[in-house]
């Protein structure tokens, strides 16, 4: 759950300088390898950043340092810190993994065992004591044009590993600067061992989102799987306030009881994301927002 959303907030980190009063709607489609197929919609204005997905909301406000999470279907929401995020859903999967080594077979009990050990010493750790991954950011030469506007692609490399490909442009740039380092910093807290957040110590990398916008990318998985991410539309307009307010009539609740509900429900499965309205994802309040 936690590292699509990581992977969307790295996806949409390409910034420049605009306007304080303007906004901007960026809409996005994603497939897998699988055939499993998602959309979803980026409102940002000044320093809010609004995700949303047909099954799930993320408002993140980068002067008060607080994400919320909405969920349409229950009509509920969670708020608060990345850093209480990341402590309850850290929590959480030590509690899983700790069931599952008791029932696993000997050979997935190791290796789940060894994952657990992982989590427990890399808890808490600040990043004076850590070593990060070498990252190579290397221009391919080649380009293209996406949505009109044109995109060199550059390969990442992640301790030998190929990670990424990505399309960048400087014709579009959604973000302020400032915004960039404090988004990455978010990004970090809310789930500080994720490898897509060791892109942020690359200079090199971040020099790239300091001068555009990435409108294609293409992850590489552990697991085998490929992720590509590409913008559809983009548009620079003025965002409603109410657009990142929790909508009337959602109640409170904790954030355990989204991650069960999550399980329970499988909601955020790439089966459930399902596009609707002609792509566009159903928002949870009337509003006159309109992207095209």
């Amino acid at each position: 759950m936690w590292k699509k959303i990581i992977i969307g907030l790295t996806f949409f980190l390409f910034a420049g300088i605009f306007s304080a009063n303007a906004g901007w709607v960026i809409i996005q489609q994603s497939h897998d390898s699988f055939g499993n197929k998602s959309f979803g919609t980026t409102f940002i204005q000044d320093s809010l950043i609004r995700i949303d997905k047909p099954t799930s909301i993320n408002i993140i406000n980068l002067n008060k340092k607080t994400i919320t999470l909405i969920f349409a279907q229950q009509r509920s929401y969670w708020k608060g810190t990345a850093q209480e995020l990341n402590k309850t859903t850290t929590q959480m999967a030590e509690e899983q993994m700790t069931k599952l080594m008791a029932l696993a077979p000997e050979p997935q009990r190791q290796q789940i065992k060894q994952a657990l050990d992982s989590l427990r010493k890399n808890r808490g750790k600040p990043d004076s004591l850590r070593s990060f991954p070498q990252v190579i950011v290397k221009n391919t030469g080649h380009s293209d044009t996406i949505i009109g506007y044109p995109a060199v692609k550059y390969e990442i490399i992640i301790d030998s590993t190929l990670k990424q490909y990505i399309w960048v442009t400087r014709k579009v740039k959604p973000y302020q600067k400032a915004n960039i380092k404090r988004l990455m910093a978010f990004s970090r807290a809310m789930s500080p061992y994720a490898i897509e957040n060791s892109l942020s110590h690359s200079k090199k990398y971040m020099q790239l989102l300091m001068e555009g916008f990435i409108l294609k990318s293409v992850n590489y998985t552990t697991d085998g799987n490929k992720l590509v991410t590409r913008v559809t539309r983009i548009k620079q307009m003025k965002i409603p306030e109410a657009m990142f307010q929790i909508p009337p009539g959602y109640f409170p609740t904790t954030l355990e009881n989204v991650m069960i509900l999550d399980i329970k429900n499988n909601i955020l499965h790439p089966d459930n994301l399902s596009p609707k309205n002609n792509g566009l994802p159903p928002l949870p309040q009337n509003n006159n927002i309109n992207p095209k």
